[in-house]
C-alpha cells in the first residue's frame, strides 16, 4: 500500500519528476528565511520586499487552486509566504506609524475625522477645555509658527517616527546617548545610518556592533572608499533620513547636503556660541581657550548647520560654570555630561515636531509638558 502511494506520488503530474514540484519546494526557503527575520528589528525590514512576498503568496495561492491538477505543495508554500509577509508588514507599519502605546484604532478615527468614543462626563468636560496655540506649518519636517487655532486639551497628535543619520569622527559618545535614548523610547526616532570620515573610529565600531550601517565620507587619500557629496545625498535619501545630527564630526558639511536638507542638519559644539566657535575650535582646544579667557561660564550649544563652521542659528544651550581651578580636562568632562542630556532632549523635540520659528527667524523649542511655553 505504501509503495503504491509513493509510486502514485512519483508519477503525479505535479510530482518530484516535474518542475511543478521543485519550484514551490524551493519557495519554502523564502518562507523559512522570512520566519527567521521575525527576530529582526522592524526598522530593518523593507516595504518593497515584504509587499512582493505578500503579493506573490496571495496571487499564487489562488492560482494553485484553479489549475489542473491542483498543486497543494504550491498552495501551501504560497499561503505560508503570504502569512509571513503580512505579519512582517504589520510589524513594520506598527513601528513606523503608530508610536508606542497608541492604538491604530485611535489613529484611524483621527484620519477619518470621526469623533472619539464617548467618555464619562467628568473626563469629557476636562477634555473639552480648549486652548489656543500657534498653527504650525511644517517646512521640511521643522515647524513654522503662524496663525492661532484651537486644539483640544489633552489630545495626543500622531507623529511618525523620524529616521536619523548621525555623523561622527571619534568615539561618538553623543551618538551612543542618542541611539540608546531611541532604543529606550525617550526619542520618537531611530538612528538608521552612521556617517564617518574614519572607518576605525570608536563611533563606527559601536554602530557596527549595533547593526547600524556605516558610510564613509568624504573620499580622501586615507579613506579611498569614501563617497562623493552627491553620492552621500543619494544614500541618505535611500535611507529616508529626516534629520542629520553631527556629533563630533570634524569635516565641513558640503553645500550639496545643506541644500538637500534645509533646516534639518544640527551640530553640537562644546561652548556657548558664538563665543569660542569657528574653524579650529574643537575638542580640548575649545576648553583651553575658555579657561584662558577667564570666562566664568561655558556649556554646550546645539545649532542649525550652514555653510560655515558654527555660524548657524542657535537652537539650544546649557550653561556650565567654569570653576576657579578647572583644568581643560575637568571642564570638558563637565560640559560633556550636559552635552549628552541636551542632545537627547533636542533630538526628542525634533522627532516630535516641536521646533517652531519666531517671526524674526529665531528657532524655539515648544515645551512638551506645556505647549504654550517655548524655550
Amino acid at each position: 500500500m505504501a509503495a503504491s502511494k509513493l509510486q502514485a506520488l512519483w508519477n503525479h503530474p505535479a510530482g518530484p519528476k516535474t518542475i511543478h514540484f521543485w519550484a514551490p519546494t524551493f519557495k519554502w526557503g523564502i518562507s523559512i528565511a522570512n520566519i527567521a527575520d521575525f527576530a529582526k528589528p522592524p526598522e530593518k525590514l523593507s516595504y518593497p520586499q515584504q509587499i512582493a512576498v505578500t503579493a506573490t503568496g496571495v496571487i499564487w495561492s489562488r492560482y494553485s487552486t484553479v489549475i489542473t491538477p491542483k498543486n497543494w505543495n504550491l498552495f501551501s508554500v504560497n499561503v505560508a509566504m503570504a502569512g509571513t509577509g503580512i505579519y512582517q508588514l504589520s510589524r513594520k507599519i506598527k513601528h513606523d506609524y503608530f508610536p508606542e502605546g497608541e492604538h491604530p484604532f485611535t489613529f484611524c478615527l483621527q484620519s477619518l475625522h470621526l469623533p472619539p468614543p464617548k467618555l464619562p462626563a467628568a473626563v469629557a468636560a476636562a477634555s473639552e477645555r480648549v486652548r489656543s496655540v500657534r498653527r504650525l506649518e511644517c517646512t521640511n519636517s521643522v515647524e513654522k509658527a503662524s496663525n492661532v487655532v484651537s486644539e483640544t486639551e489633552g489630545s495626543k497628535s500622531w507623529v511618525k517616527r523620524k529616521r536619523l543619520a548621525v555623523f561622527v569622527s571619534g568615539g561618538g559618545s553623543n551618538f551612543r546617548s542618542i541611539n540608546q535614548a531611541c532604543i529606550e523610547g525617550f526619542v520618537n526616532g531611530d538612528v538608521v545610518v552612521l556617517v564617518t570620515n574614519k572607518h576605525a573610529c570608536g563611533g563606527a565600531q559601536y554602530a557596527s556592533d549595533k547593526g547600524i550601517p556605516v558610510i564613509l565620507f568624504p573620499k580622501t587619500k586615507d579613506e579611498p572608499g569614501g563617497l562623493s557629496s552627491d553620492d552621500l545625498v543619494k544614500v541618505l535619501r535611500e535611507f529616508e533620513v529626516d534629520f542629520v545630527l553631527l556629533a563630533g564630526y570634524l569635516k565641513l558639511i558640503p553645500l550639496e547636503l545643506i541644500r538637500a536638507y534645509p533646516r534639518s542638519i544640527f551640530n553640537i559644539h562644546p561652548s556657548l556660541l558664538p563665543a569660542f566657535g569657528g574653524k579650529g575650535h574643537y575638542g580640548m582646544k575649545v576648553h583651553k581657550a575658555v579657561i584662558a579667557s577667564g570666562a566664568r561660564y561655558s556649556g554646550p550649544t546645539i545649532h542649525f548647520v550652514d555653510e560655515q563652521y558654527d555660524t548657524g542659528r542657535i537652537l539650544a544651550q546649557k550653561v556650565v560654570p567654569v570653576l576657579a581651578n578647572d583644568t581643560a580636562e575637568e571642564l570638558a568632562a563637565r560640559v560633556l555630561r550636559e552635552e549628552h542630556k541636551l542632545y537627547v532632549e533636542v533630538t526628542a523635540a525634533l522627532c516630535e515636531d516641536r521646533i517652531v520659528w519666531r517671526e524674526d527667524g529665531v528657532p524655539l523649542i515648544r515645551s512638551k509638558e506645556n505647549p504654550e511655553e517655548y524655550y
